[in-house]
């Protein structure tokens, strides 16, 4: 009986070392999401030839160009099911930018309107199987709008053939495509707007004088959001979004002075826009405004210009993509995460670098 009992006390003390261990290993094998900042822009080489890439993590990534003596740039930069999407433009050896795209590093050319003309890429979105990219061709009547979908070109219509106009965004929203830009009308007067499937809905000014531009889109439910700036009756542009056709006013560092929004996103009920301010100095402070109020952004040098091209909110943290030039007025691509600047790394640091477009992704 001795024996007996000894034995079951041994093992129930077994047992619950064995517990209290796998509770402890379960407590340390927790695992922390990993975030990966995505950038992508270009960066000048010793020779001053601006080559297209991307940043993964500070990391530069090089894109091929059809052309090594001439200027390339990416503009956008998507990622869908571990694959890399940066839209933008190559330059060929005849001095024509030629649109296209870059899939894992590889060259993808889409067919502009006329092979001879310039064509360029502004915006990408991956949908399923199926890539959207917003651009412009050149023709005779200007810069043609609309969007290739698996390198088919879509016009968008023109309020006046006769003019040039742009696109700056295309998101695909279920069955629905929008595709933010600016259409000039016959006095040549930009009217910021959307094409929704195709067809153009302009957007209010400030003054109907006076250009207006959409700089970034944004689309959640069946809200619709663009983020832009409007030139009022004195000729100073105004910082601000539109909602669902509304226009939203953001505030300036200084009232008589220029301020712009580059970029657009949302989260939850908050609505972030970034871009620039100039103070009474006549310099122009990076920042972003949340729901409409102004936060500035710290840039290398406060005597020089910086701006904010590119808006991402992760949790509870923002960041902010864009350039600042330091002392030798050397233009240095980067972001800033809750305030703090981070430095992307150039080819050349005698040389300018720049942020166009930045993504987050949480693992």
């Amino acid at each position: 009986m001795k024996c007996k009992s000894n034995k079951w006390i041994f093992l129930t003390l077994i047992m619950a070392l064995t517990f209290i261990g796998c509770e402890k290993d379960n407590g340390d094998s927790t695992i922390e999401p990993e975030t990966i900042v995505y950038s992508a822009g270009w960066s000048k080489n010793s020779s001053g030839v601006a080559i297209p890439g991307y940043w993964k993590n500070g990391i530069w990534n090089g894109l091929t160009t059809l052309s090594v003596n001439h200027y390339s740039c990416a503009r956008s930069i998507t990622v869908s099911n571990n694959d890399i999407y940066i839209g933008g433009y190559s330059t060929n050896s005849a001095g024509i930018t030629v649109s296209g795209y870059w899939k894992n590093g590889n060259w993808i050319e889409l067919p502009p309107v006329i092979p001879s003309k310039n064509s360029d890429v502004f915006s990408l979105a991956v949908s399923g199987s199926d890539i959207y990219a917003a651009g412009t061709c050149d023709v005779s009547g200007g810069n043609l709008p609309g969007y290739w979908k698996n390198g088919t070109w879509s016009a968008l219509p023109k309020l006046d053939a006769a003019k040039s106009s742009s696109v700056v965004s295309i998101i695909v929203s279920g069955e629905n495509i929008y595709v933010g830009g600016n259409n000039n009308n016959t006095n040549n007067i930009s009217i910021p707007g959307y094409w929704k499937n195709n067809v153009w809905n302009a957007l209010p000014a400030l003054d109907i004088s006076k250009n207006s531009y959409i700089q970034s889109l944004f689309v959640t439910g069946n809200d619709i959001y663009a983020g832009g700036f409007c030139f009022n009756n004195l000729n100073i542009s105004i910082p601000g979004y539109w909602k669902n056709g509304v226009w939203f006013e953001c505030s300036s560092i200084d009232a008589t002075k220029n301020s712009e929004v580059n970029c657009i996103t949302v989260s939850g009920n908050d609505v972030y826009t970034g871009g620039y301010s100039i103070n009474n100095s006549g310099v122009r402070v990076p920042g972003y405004w949340k729901n409409g109020i102004w936060n500035g952004l710290s840039p290398l040098d406060g005597t020089k210009t910086a701006y904010v091209y590119s808006l991402e909110i992760s949790g509870n943290d923002v960041y902010a993509g864009g350039i600042t030039y330091n002392s030798s007025n050397i233009m240095i691509a980067g972001f800033w995460k809750n305030g703090i600047w981070n430095a992307l790394p150039s080819i050349d640091i005698t040389k300018h670098s720049q942020l166009c477009n930045m993504v987050i992704i949480d693992k």
